[in-house]
């Protein structure tokens, strides 16, 4: 029998709010599926399993989870990390005559327990379970909107309560529903927690001449300030020049992906962003950010996915988890949907310890619960559903009545047409995908000319 190694390159933190981390670590190692299905957080564990046979492995939407399986001399061994060159790097320095090719890689995907098999000549293969589930919810939307607010709210506070008091959390801020809401809602936590509102920051991106997120974000600054929030002075904007836009080459190897257009231009402006951050606030540790909740309010234009409607309403994760369900439709190397596109924002690559609320697995499971095929019909009402959620969730957490505008993408919302136009409208996954193949390849000629 070949012995088992597993080799954990990681950097990023799970962040489990409930249960505890040794539970969910637990979980992972036995293979509790139900057990898993109660973790809350931002987590990825892989744990040598209660079977000396097996090594599992379970993940959230974020940090991202790859690993890879080298069979060499008498050792199986396990590599996992965030990204795909340190698994390479690894492998160059530690076992550089193994057999192995970047293809090999994996992520986890969201929300599945994946279960790696050896046997006497070693690994013998895997298995996934999908553990989480949906916490049904009325037809009934003061009701729901009530629930998705508080289970934002809950993470929120439990990300609070994990951060020193006096560092400063920045949250980046387009004035929408996602960042709105967390940003209210952030305002809340901090008076409740009795912690000092000025280390609450908003940051909003101004590329060139700026676009529309600039009002928006004024206009929810001056609105919570006119209510007896402390906004005065918290409110930055972060000008970025085209020219501080990376190229797609440096977008490619950040990222180490190459689909699809949008997400390449979130990636453009993500990097800029992180860089700038880090250049004006040498000091700054934590942000706390909107990620994914387009995803789960399915709040894409149809066309742009090539879905139908009826679709989108049967599959509440589809853009979440992608078409990882749906052999054939995925590459195993990327997952799928939103849990492949967390590495569009480099916060770790710089030093941050980035948050999403609306990403905790407690808040998608209510959103995975919303009734749509009894309170929707049309595309229309399917993209408004966000939008009505938050603002109904403001007023019943916080008594306050605010509509949100509709939604930007990001890249689009910090940039003039014109900016917009020059530094995003030629980023294609043609051009991207060769650059992919070939930074993996370079990788691996390092490796074998050691």
């Amino acid at each position: 029998m070949k012995a088992i190694e597993l080799v954990d390159l990681r950097t990023q933190e799970s962040m489990i709010l409930t249960p505890s981390l040794a539970e969910a670590r637990e979980a992972t190692a036995t293979g509790d599926v139900g057990a898993l299905g109660d973790v809350n957080g931002l987590y990825a564990l892989a744990e040598m399993g209660d079977d000396p046979n097996t090594v599992r492995m379970s993940r959230g939407i974020t940090p991202p989870l790859r690993y890879a399986v080298i069979d060499h001399g008498g050792t199986s061994t396990v590599i996992c990390a965030e990204r795909i060159a340190p698994i390479i790097s690894y492998i160059r320095a530690e076992m550089p005559s193994a057999e192995f090719h970047y293809t090999w890689t994996r992520m986890v995907p969201p929300f599945t327990l994946v279960e790696l098999e050896f046997g006497p000549q070693g690994y013998t293969g895997s298995c996934s379970k999908r553990y989480i589930q949906p916490i049904p919810e009325p037809a009934e939307l003061d009701s729901i909107s009530l629930i998705y607010a508080s289970a934002v709210y809950e993470a929120i506070t439990g990300f609070l309560q994990r951060v020193p008091h006096g560092e400063k959390v920045a949250v980046p801020l387009s004035g929408g529903a996602d960042s709105g809401l967390v940003y209210m809602l952030a305002h809340e936590a901090f008076k409740q927690l009795k912690r000092n509102p000025l280390d609450l920051m908003a940051v909003t991106v101004k590329l060139g001449e700026g676009g529309k997120d600039i009002e928006q974000a004024r206009a929810l600054v001056e609105f919570l300030g006119g209510h007896g929030y402390t906004t005065k002075d918290q409110w930055h904007i972060l000008p970025l020049a085209p020219s501080d836009l990376p190229s797609l080459e440096e977008i490619v190897e950040t990222i180490e992906d190459y689909k699809t257009a949008w997400d390449l231009q979130g990636a453009r402006i993500m990097i800029a962003m992180r860089k700038a951050l880090r250049a004006r606030w040498p000091e700054l540790r934590y942000t706390m950010s909107g990620h994914g909740g387009d995803e789960l309010a399915q709040d894409y234009n149809l066309g742009e996915e090539g879905l139908t409607f009826e679709e989108v309403i049967e599959n509440p994760h589809i853009y979440v988890e992608g078409r990882i369900h749906v052999p054939g439709r995925t590459n195993p190397m990327f997952s799928g949907g939103l849990g492949r596109r967390i590495v569009i924002d480099p916060a770790a690559l710089h030093g941050f310890t980035e948050f999403s609320p609306i990403c905790t697995q407690g808040v998608v499971r209510v959103m995975y619960g919303v009734p749509k095929k009894e309170l929707i019909s049309t595309p229309e009402e399917l993209y408004g559903l966000k939008n009505t959620v938050a603002s109904l969730g403001v007023r019943a957490l916080m008594s306050l009545t605010y509509q949100f505008p509709e939604k930007n993408r990001f890249q689009c919302g910090a940039s003039d047409g014109r900016t917009f136009q020059q530094a995003f409208s030629a980023l294609s996954e043609a051009e991207a995908r060769p650059l992919f193949h070939r930074l993996m390849q370079e990788l691996m000629q390092e490796r074998s000319e050691q």
